[in-house]
């Protein structure tokens, strides 16, 4: 499994901090998880055979500034190079974004290279983004989930975990 976040500019504050405990939620109910952020480009926050406390893992998600742009593309493709090196035979990626891509091109073509992709859109209804989103999840064969502000995120991850690997 690799989270993939977007820490672009017009996350700060409590957003991040809600991210943080959304991608606490996954890592305590999954057994690997690899952790990507993406704004402009794309950073590993950790690997997937990387064995870190959710303490550290939370640390170093709310230490990414928020910057830059939103480019679902390279959070995308990171994740896909994690999952190629992947000897699991289960291997998916859940993004959690507006689906407001606003460089690097369209997210929906890439998103089908990931064997299963869950998107999980945050904040309020956005038609683009909305759209984006859906199709992102239906090029990745995954399911699309809706946070309708920040603090839904938590709860939104525990409800996918459920339906998405426990079942």
């Amino acid at each position: 499994m690799v989270a993939v976040l977007d820490m672009s500019l017009s996350m700060t504050g409590e957003k991040i901090a809600l991210t943080a405990l959304a991608t606490a939620i996954l890592s305590l109910s999954l057994d690997q998880i690899a952790v990507i952020s993406f704004d402009t480009t794309s950073r590993k926050l950790v690997d997937l055979c990387e064995h870190v406390t959710t303490e550290e893992l939370v640390r170093r998600v709310l230490t990414v500034p928020a910057q830059g742009y939103t480019n679902i593309t390279a959070g995308i493709r990171a994740a896909n190079r994690i999952l190629r090196r992947s000897q699991r035979r289960e291997r998916a990626a859940i993004v959690m974004t507006d689906g407001v891509a606003n460089v690097g091109g369209s997210p929906i073509a890439v998103a089908g290279q990931i064997p299963k992709l869950h998107v999980v859109q945050v904040g309020p209804e956005e038609p683009r983004g909305a759209q984006v989103c859906r199709s992102m999840a239906g090029a990745g064969r995954g399911r699309h989930y809706r946070a309708p502000t920040y603090e839904d995120l938590p709860a939104v991850a525990r409800r996918l975990v459920r339906e998405c690997f426990r079942g």
